[in-house]
């Protein structure tokens, strides 16, 4: 049940990580990976602070 658990997540995690990439790259037309910075950051805020 666990690996059931962990393949959900990753999965959702991953459709996240795109889909987010995606909507920043449409505001976004610079040299900089604001995207990657951004998906990056937010994931670090999450694993903090989610229990």
């Amino acid at each position: 049940m666990n690996y059931l658990l962990v393949s959900l997540g990753g999965g959702l995690g991953a459709i996240s990580r795109y889909a987010l990439s995606v909507w920043i790259n449409n505001y976004w037309n610079h040299d900089f990976p604001l995207n990657t910075w951004i998906i990056n950051c937010v994931g670090s805020f999450l694993f903090r602070h989610l229990p």
